[in-house]
C-alpha cells in the first residue's frame, strides 16, 4: 500500500461514516468486475462503460462529468437504495432491504 492507497482508504471511510452509509466490507480494487456483483454503482464513466461492456449492470451516480453515460442515474443514496431494490425485484432477487440494527426509516440516506 502506498500513500495514494492509505489515503484513498481513510478518506473513503471517513465519508461513509460521516454519510451514515453503512458496510461490512470494502473492497478497493483495480478491476471491479472481479468482485462479480450483481448491481454496480459508479460515477466514472471508464468504469460504467467497462463494467457494461462486460455484461454487468451498473448504476450512474450523478456527477456534472458524466451527463453522457445511459442510465439508471441516481441523484442521491435514497434514489440508489430504491433503484437497487427495483432492480434486484427484476432479476428476481429476494433482498432484505434493512440491515440489522438500523433505524427503519430512510431518514440516514435523506440526509445526504
Amino acid at each position: 500500500v502506498n500513500w495514494g492507497h492509505a489515503t484513498a482508504v481513510t478518506d473513503t471511510v471517513e465519508w461513509l461514516d460521516q454519510s451514515r452509509i453503512p458496510y461490512r466490507d470494502i473492497c478497493f480494487l483495480g478491476d471491479k468486475p472481479e468482485i462479480e456483483a450483481d448491481i454496480y454503482i459508479d460515477d466514472a464513466a471508464h468504469n460504467v462503460n467497462g463494467l457494461r461492456d462486460s455484461g454487468n449492470t451498473v448504476i450512474v451516480f450523478d456527477a456534472p462529468y458524466n451527463q453522457k453515460l445511459a442510465g439508471p442515474r441516481v441523484t442521491n443514496w435514497l434514489e440508489c437504495e430504491q433503484t437497487i431494490l427495483t432492480l434486484a425485484s427484476e432479476m428476481g432477487f429476494a433482498l432484505q432491504p434493512e440491515l440489522p440494527g438500523l433505524d427503519p426509516d430512510h431518514a440516514r440516506l435523506a440526509e445526504h
